[in-house]
This record gives structure tokens, C-alpha cells and sequence, in this order.
């Protein structure tokens, strides 16, 4: 299997590595980012930015398993969307 050979070369990486730094703050942004947007967009709505939520319906589960982002892949209920930027788009279209 690729994936279990592969693993055997990978090294960590040290939490002060610029790589990691780097991905650490862009994280970071993102969350600063989508807790904003969720915070106006309830304000706009008048909901509780911490009890916010999104249900895609069957369409759009079914478009995010056609991409590979949804788990499990077998049906269209109590599944996980898989990616933000997969979640952006179909909260785009409803």
C-alpha cells in the first residue's frame, strides 16, 4: 500500500518551523475569518452566532459526494461535509 510505505519517510516537523508558522497563521486567519462572517451574518438574521448552523439538503450532499467531500459517501443524511472551501460553495447555492 503507497499511503503505509510513504509514512514511513515522513519526518516531523518542529512547531517553529517557518512551514508550520506559516500554516499555523493562515488557520488562524480562516477561523477569524468565518467566525466573523457567521457573527454578521446572524446579526443580519437575527440568530445566536453560537447556536448557527446550515442543512444542505439532498443536492447538495449529493454534489459534494460527486467531489469526494462528504463522509459517508453511501447516503444523504447525517453526513459530514468535508472541506471549507466545498461548504462555501454549496451554501453559495442554497
Amino acid at each position: 500500500m503507497m499511503l503505509a510505505s510513504l509514512h514511513q519517510d515522513l519526518k516531523p516537523l518542529r512547531s517553529d518551523d517557518a512551514d508550520v508558522v506559516t500554516l499555523r497563521i493562515l488557520c488562524e486567519d480562516r477561523v477569524r475569518l468565518v467566525q466573523e462572517r457567521t457573527a454578521k451574518l446572524c446579526e443580519l438574521r437575527g440568530c445566536d452566532p453560537d447556536a448557527f448552523g446550515i442543512r444542505f439538503g439532498t443536492t447538495e450532499v449529493e454534489y459534494a459526494q460527486k467531489l469526494g467531500a462528504a463522509a459517508p459517501a453511501d447516503r444523504t443524511y447525517n453526513v459530514l461535509v468535508v472541506g471549507q472551501e466545498v461548504a462555501d460553495e454549496l451554501v453559495a447555492d442554497v
